[in-house]
């Protein structure tokens, strides 16, 4: 049914998450949809939704809601080729007063933001959404692990919509609750195959005061396309930035970085001036790069966030590396991914190549047992035949 965007899109066919989500869409089925990095989530809602919209109804028709500003963007950019004649709005936080009247007074056709921002319309600038038809949480694993919860409960609470569909790449206890509570009858769709076989998995341990040393020399030795380097603390970008940057080009992207300064750090990525580029899990989201090689310089909690980590890489059918760093507390998260189909094989790297880890069997040891001899007690042979002739 959606075959003739395939054209407009430049693709061969839609992925495995996407036809799934179509032939959901068609049921008038709420949607939750879980599928890892890269296989084409945000079409997946967005060429069913955009499709069914009214152009001559000139109100809001469809919300998408994403956890940070660069997801808006990226989301913005990736959906309004797919129809030129829809009027889509993007609002971020850095919108001014007179941006949001405007939205209220002329409504889109779609309007993508932020949970909050969009409560912040409803409640302070009476927003309407008299006709909405389908709400959308995209990233939704972001909402759930940070502090969005409260947001999307008044979202749910205070919105006129028909339908309402939840995109993530894994589905987590914490939000099974919300899921059950306001999605009543739902349909899911899943692409559950996270691992890419042209994806090469490393782990290399480090004790904790040589993390910062063993990640510059990893960086001094191997030379990628492009690399990128997720950290969970945001402390972090700034210590590890200053320290790569005496072996190699190396550049962060942070929530410190005004718009403008993001934009200029991305042009020049792309033009691939820089080697790596240092960033967090959220920041991420909203940044889409050719990657040959992924460094997790932790393990993130929930693991989730590494598994969006390293389907940064291998793309397109395009081989990719992705390392893993680890000191001896987080042997557990290694251990888990492991169970779960990811085979990470112990390495180091040594002139330029990583090389994996010889473990050593060690020889079980000989035990050797002596047995002590029982003791004789005195008289011991007097009191046995003394027992032996007492009447029971």
């Amino acid at each position: 049914m959606y075959d003739t965007y395939l054209k407009e899109l430049k693709f061969k066919d839609f992925t495995p998450i996407q036809k799934a989500s179509f032939s959901a869409y068609q049921k008038k089925s709420n949607i939750v949809g879980i599928a890892p990095t890269g296989t084409g989530k945000t079409l997946a809602y967005g060429i069913p939704v955009i499709d069914q919209i009214k152009s001559n109804l000139l109100d809001i028709q469809a919300i998408i809601l994403l956890p940070t500003q660069e997801l808006i963007h990226q989301v913005y950019e990736m959906l309004t080729p797919i129809r030129s004649s829809l009027k889509i709005k993007k609002v971020i936080g850095q919108d001014y007063e007179q941006t949001l009247l405007k939205v209220v007074s002329h409504p889109p056709h779609v309007l993508i933001t932020t949970p909050h921002k969009l409560l912040s319309l409803i409640t302070s600038y009476q927003l309407s959404t008299k006709f909405v038809k389908d709400i959308i949480f995209d990233e939704a694993d972001m909402f759930f692990e940070t502090d969005f919860l409260k947001d999307i409960e008044s979202v749910l609470r205070q919105t006129n919509y028909d339908r309402v569909h939840l995109f993530s790449a894994s589905l987590s206890n914490t939000m099974k609750p919300l899921i059950n509570r306001y999605f009543g009858k739902y349909t899911l769709v899943s692409e559950t195959k996270a691992l890419k076989p042209n994806i090469t998995y490393y782990a290399i341990e480090a004790a904790i005061d040589q993390k910062v040393a063993q990640l510059k020399h990893i960086v001094s030795e191997i030379k990628p396309y492009l690399g990128l380097i997720f950290v969970s603390k945001k402390e972090d970008i700034d210590l590890l930035e200053k320290a790569l940057s005496t072996v190699t080009k190396v550049v962060s992207i942070s929530s410190k970085d005004t718009s403008k300064i993001r934009l200029q750090k991305m042009k020049r990525i792309q033009a691939l001036d820089y080697e790596w580029v240092i960033t967090s899990d959220v920041m991420a989201r909203g940044i889409d790069l050719t990657v040959s090689h992924v460094i997790s310089y932790d393990i993130p909690k929930p693991l989730s966030f590494w598994m969006h980590r390293v389907g940064r890489t291998g793309r397109m059918g395009q081989s990719g590396i992705a390392i893993t760093l680890y000191y001896h507390k987080e042997r557990e998260g290694i251990l888990k991914l492991i169970n779960q189909g990811y085979p990470l094989k112990k390495a180091t790297v040594k002139d330029g190549t990583i090389v994996l880890r010889r473990v050593k069997k060690q020889a079980e040891p000989v035990v050797y047992t002596h047995k002590k001899p029982k003791r004789i007690k005195p008289n011991y042979k007097k009191k046995m035949r003394e027992n032996r002739g007492r009447k029971v």
